[in-house]
């Protein structure tokens, strides 16, 4: 992950937008309102359900006119989710709303009020996408064009439904945050040491929403029978809740089953395998990525392969120098967590342009140049670049030493060092703080302060092993590969 290394740093309360030429957004036009629970029938017979939020007229309150593009989100963590929660992957953005765009969000399968029986993701999950694309294409006050947002589950959502919809689909656009690349790699066994505190976790997160859910819905029924939750009435429909999905999983990861190796359950929670069909559907990808996600390493791989497949080279290749890029393949990092408030960025305003030039044909929206653009770890520049490994980083290699320096002198034949074991971890800490999704982080930013190890973790790692290098002269931008 990138870092940058200087001898002063300031930090800022907002960042500038990073893309160029400026772009100013549109004030707000439009009033907001809602339609609860609306019905949409599957191909399978289940019914989906949906909260269409879309634009109104000030003045009178009706319906306005358009036609609009629809933006398009499958959430199985309650489509209802007030913010801060909504930043984990649930409820309405009303700054695009009010600025002309219809927005559907759409419980999962076997979430929140939708029927059927919850899975995480799997073909027919991939078809739902498909069938609430069109669906949403052809609403009143629709342009017939649809783009898709979202963070987390929803983001990697966007990846699968935009691989199946095939090519001429109404979806023209995806704008998918903190997406994974391979959920067993990146979460369930990051670097190959399974971490099923993670999946736990993980399952824990859908119990405790679907414990809110249901109040949320209540308030707002909506034409149905009653409002349900997929962690307590999926049972009803012929398959696994979401409570009752994650605890065999689990049990079976630790008695050392089928879960617990990269075997056939984890090919369905894979992205990485049709991102060459995202290319040849033609939709246009805006990834956005954190050097502290828990999926850190999915979004510049992505990216990668993206590219790779667009210039017709092997997706799981490095990107070679001066290979052909596309411009509609977009990746954007920064130094955040999976909840983040991205540094004072604007990113309903980078999401709006984005969609209106997709999807509005606004030419002035366009975002142009290299496709790549990040911000280090410890810096506040913009850097762009387009191939990922960036070609103009050089290989160095530095051997430890028993000074617990770093060198790149040869190494000497014997390093020995003593390594204090400590049973349990910091109770904060930068590896803490990304596995519970960054949640504190985000708290604190929001009231104007900033977690210390944001920017300094030594303070939870005392007593660790450390090598150092030698102190650099000039600011120095140390970029390596994720694998």
């Amino acid at each position: 992950m990138p870092t940058l290394r200087s001898r002063r740093r300031r930090i800022r309360k907002t960042s500038p937008s990073p893309y160029s030429p400026s772009w100013t957004p549109r004030a707000a036009q439009f009033g907001t309102d809602i339609h609860h629970n609306v019905a949409i029938p599957m191909s399978d017979g289940v019914d989906l359900r949906a909260d269409i939020h879309y634009p109104t007229d000030v003045d009178t309150g009706e319906p306005a006119e358009g036609p609009f593009p629809v933006l398009l989100s499958i959430t199985p963590y309650g489509k209802k989710a007030p913010p801060p929660a909504a930043q984990i992957g649930g409820g309405a953005t009303p700054y695009l709303i009010k600025r002309g765009y219809i927005e559907v969000m759409v419980d999962v399968r076997g979430c929140g009020v939708s029927g059927g029986s919850f899975e995480m993701f799997g073909e027919r999950q991939a078809q739902d996408g498909v069938e609430l694309v069109d669906w949403a294409s052809k609403l009143p006050n629709a342009n017939g064009r649809v783009g898709m947002f979202g963070v987390s589950y929803l983001a990697i959502n966007q990846l699968f439904t935009a691989a199946a919809v095939g090519p001429g689909s109404p979806l023209k656009a995806i704008f998918p945050v903190m997406a994974a690349r391979d959920f067993y790699r990146d979460a369930a066994a990051m670097g190959g040491a399974p971490h099923l505190r993670t999946v736990r976790a993980y399952g824990g997160v859908y119990q405790l929403l679907n414990v809110v859910n249901p109040a949320l819905e209540a308030l707002n029924r909506g034409k149905h029978p009653r409002p349900r939750a997929g962690g307590f009435a999926g049972v009803r429909n012929r398959g696994r809740s979401q409570r009752s999905y994650f605890r065999p999983l689990i049990a079976d990861a630790v008695a050392g089953g089928d879960t617990a190796f990269d075997e056939k359950f984890w090919d369905a929670l894979r992205p990485a395998t049709v991102l060459p069909d995202i290319v040849a559907n033609n939709v246009a990808v805006f990834l956005v990525g954190g050097w502290h996600d828990a999926f850190q390493r999915g979004a510049p791989l992505n990216y990668a392969a993206l590219q790779n497949a667009f210039a017709g080279r092997p997706d799981e290749q490095p990107m070679q120098p001066g290979q052909p890029v596309s411009e509609q393949l977009r990746l954007m990092m920064g130094p955040w967590y999976h909840v983040t408030a991205y540094g004072g960025l604007h990113l309903n305003a980078l999401q709006l342009r984005w969609f209106d030039y997709w999807l509005n044909d606004d030419a002035e929206a366009k975002i142009s140049g290299a496709p790549l653009t990040f911000q280090a770890i410890g810096g506040e520049r913009w850097f762009h670049a387009r191939e990922y490994p960036l070609p103009e980083a050089t290989p160095t290699r530095f051997y430890l030493s028993d000074s617990g320096r770093l060198t790149a002198d040869s190494a000497p034949e014997t390093c020995t060092a003593t390594i204090t074991y400590v049973g349990r971890g910091p109770l904060s800490g930068r590896s803490v703080e990304q596995w519970t999704l960054g949640l504190a982080s985000f708290v604190r930013s929001q009231r104007g302060g900033q977690t210390r190890y944001d920017q300094d973790n030594r303070r939870v790692q005392r007593g660790a092993l450390t090598y150092t290098t030698e102190a650099f002269a000039t600011p120095t931008l140390i970029a390596g590969r994720s694998r």
